[in-house]
């Protein structure tokens, strides 16, 4: 548990730092309108629109849903080579981000749990826990597709 911690620590350390996204923050009071949709994680929309995601990252990002949505649940080995997978397509995507500003710091509000979901998926070993990891993995997803296009 201490080793998933520190890695999960060390990852989220890198996603945060690899961005180059030295920028100054204004205090602003956000308005809430109509057009946003509550989000577990206070992820905010674009005055209502989806936030644009790039094209290069939004590779990884669909991938992962892909493989989240494929998988069937037959076997642990299955459910573990998913969670290596995932985890292999959030470290590219971390490293290869290349978004800024205010888009980039909505995506890590999602981004952030998801990458904690993604690390516990090693720890589950019993069938109920790795149901219960896929349901927040589809719900992720869900909300990341509300968010972001």
């Amino acid at each position: 548990m201490k080793k998933q911690f520190i890695y999960l620590l060390l990852l989220s350390a890198v996603f945060i730092f690899s961005c180059g996204n030295p920028q100054t923050k204004q205090e602003t009071t956000p308005q809430v309108t109509k057009e946003q949709v509550p989000s577990e994680h206070n992820i905010e929309l674009n005055e209502g629109n989806k936030w644009k995601v790039d094209v290069q990252m939004m590779v990884y990002l669909r991938a992962m849903e892909k493989a989240v949505e494929a998988y069937t649940g037959d076997s642990a080995d299955s459910f573990d080579t998913l969670a290596i997978f995932l985890q292999e397509q959030t470290n590219e995507l971390t490293s290869n981000c290349t978004m800024e500003g205010k888009p980039h710091d909505e995506l890590h509000k999602w981004l952030l749990p998801y990458m904690e979901l993604v690390a516990s998926m090693q720890g589950a070993k019993e069938e109920t826990q790795r149901k219960e990891i896929l349901l927040e993995l589809k719900a992720s997803f869900t909300e990341l597709n509300t968010y972001f296009e």
